[in-house]
């Protein structure tokens, strides 16, 4: 929720509790803090309330867009998260995304941050309940090594593309499997599905990737970072470049 008393909006904290104590929301970036300050004042300003409230908000864990959820007129700690939220409700048309998932909060454990944000403070760190990665080629949907994400349990948030820094190649490997490279130039944008599986499943799912493949952070369209599957140089010697084709799929409809 965000928290606001007499049109003065305190910082955001998180929507779930970790041994019943509510931490503030520092994986937000500055932006996003911003959107949402601007949002409660406005909503506050519109009927004229002069008290204390709480104007809750869900973010997206993807794209960390926000979603208005509902005003109440006192103080108080909910898990927004919850509550069904399926249509827009928000006069910009901002509408929960089905991406939108649990955080919880621990003391020195590893953080998650949206792009732009400081990261924890004062010890506080975010421990993700699911772990995203972007898979570019025999883990696409419908192809043969789906089934790796899929019997995991692996969830898919979104089809999108790498920044346009990365060259494609088609590898000589069984069953057919692209490999992914960032370039300093003369690079382009590839199509890539995020899924997102739990931190077990996640783990065994890394540990079946085959040399020359890998997991490395990779850089999204929006500018974002996921951990994604991602291809050792040495292996592209003498490997078809087909970056032009803009993706695996369509690579394989023109053969």
């Amino acid at each position: 929720p965000f928290r606001g008393a007499d049109g003065s909006p305190w910082a955001p904290f998180c929507t779930t509790k970790e041994r019943s104590v509510t931490s503030p929301a520092f994986e937000l970036a500055a932006e996003v803090r911003e959107q949402l300050t601007t949002t409660a004042r406005a909503l506050a300003g519109s009927v004229s309330y002069r008290s204390a409230g709480t104007v809750e908000f869900l973010v997206d864990a993807v794209s960390f867009e926000p979603a208005f959820l509902e005003v109440n007129a006192r103080l108080q700690v909910e898990h927004p998260v919850t509550e069904a939220c399926g249509e827009s409700i928000w006069s910009s048309g901002w509408s929960a995304s089905p991406s939108v998932r649990r955080s919880s909060w621990t003391p020195g454990g590893p953080s998650r941050t949206s792009p732009g944000a400081t990261g924890a403070r004062d010890g506080v760190r975010t421990v993700p309940t699911r772990i995203r990665v972007a898979v570019v080629g025999a883990h696409l949907s419908g192809q043969p090594l789906n089934n790796q994400l899929t019997d995991r349990g692996a969830r898919m948030l979104a089809t999108t593309s790498t920044s346009a820094d990365y060259r494609l190649y088609a590898l000589d490997t069984t069953p057919s499997k692209p490999g992914l490279v960032r370039v300093d130039d003369g690079g382009a944008a590839s199509e890539v599905e995020v899924w997102d599986l739990d931190p077990a499943g996640s783990g065994s799912f890394v540990s079946e990737i085959p040399s020359p493949l890998c997991i490395g952070k990779l850089r999204l369209a929006d500018g974002s970072e996921v951990s994604g599957s991602l291809c050792e140089p040495a292996a592209l010697a003498g490997a078809p470049d087909i970056t032009a084709f803009g993706s695996w799929r369509t690579y394989l409809a023109s053969r």
